[in-house]
């Protein structure tokens, strides 16, 4: 039986093909660090866009609600690590997030 999550990463995909724009790129957020270290990187902090608003909207009299969904992750490039290595991943990466963003708008 597909969990809660799983539910709505499948009604997320489904919404973006019927916009005509399939979700190409998507990562799972329990297996995000270990993703980040395969390429270079520390994660450093992940937070869903939901739990951030939670914290933050109040503070400035806003009501909305953020999704669970998405995340907003800082990751840290790991020592020892080429930093133009890194530099490149973290230049694909920015594009996905690009290109995610647009997405939702």
């Amino acid at each position: 039986m597909p969990t809660r999550v799983e539910l709505a990463i499948d009604r997320g995909i489904r919404n973006v093909q019927r916009a005509g724009e399939p979700l190409t790129f998507g990562l799972v957020p329990d297996g995000l660090g270990a993703f980040l270290a395969g390429r270079g990187y520390t994660l450093e902090s992940d937070v869903s866009t939901r739990d951030a608003g939670d914290r933050l909207f109040p503070g400035l009299g806003r009501r909305e609600r953020g999704s669970g969904l998405y995340h907003v992750a800082i990751a840290a490039v790991r020592a020892g690590i080429c930093r133009r290595a890194a530099a490149r991943c973290a230049t694909r990466m920015l594009r996905v997030l690009d290109a995610v963003s647009r997405l939702e708008r």
